[in-house]
């Protein structure tokens, strides 16, 4: 059954500390599971990269809930395509606070989150989003 993957980035309007973010992913799991719903949080000095992978169905109506949330504002959607694979299948809600890593890993990290946030939802971007996907995932 193929499936759907959305992407946004947005900035935080709070100041998230290592347990407001797992309080965060850890509900997004247990909601993410009942709706079927895979995919990463990824939070990075004040900005937070979302991947969601699932039925198209669940997901549109499920970002547009995510748009409006006060936490977050400059909410940009950088890819939405069909898949038949996900990257994030074992994962309900994962999390990835790039500010509590290793300098040299956190760097790195944090270059891909820049060219992420200045990407706009086009064809071209799709492989590079893709690509920082993956390396997300191996982190």
């Amino acid at each position: 059954m193929p499936f759907s993957r959305l992407v946004y980035v947005s900035e935080a309007t709070l100041a998230m500390n290592a347990e407001k973010l797992q309080t965060l992913a850890y509900r997004a799991a247990m909601k993410n599971s009942m709706l079927g719903i895979q995919g990463v949080l990824i939070y990075s000095a004040g900005n937070f990269i979302q991947c969601l992978e699932g039925s198209r169905a669940v997901i549109d109506p499920l970002y547009e809930t995510i748009r409006v949330d006060p936490r977050h504002c400059q909410v940009k959607r950088v890819l939405s395509q069909q898949i038949n694979t996900a990257l994030f299948e074992d994962w309900s809600m994962g999390l990835l606070d790039v500010d509590r890593m290793a300098p040299l890993n956190r760097n790195a990290v944090r270059d891909r989150i820049r060219t992420l946030v200045n990407l706009g939802c086009s064809p071209d971007s799709d492989t590079v989003c893709v690509a920082a996907l993956k390396e997300f995932r191996k982190q």
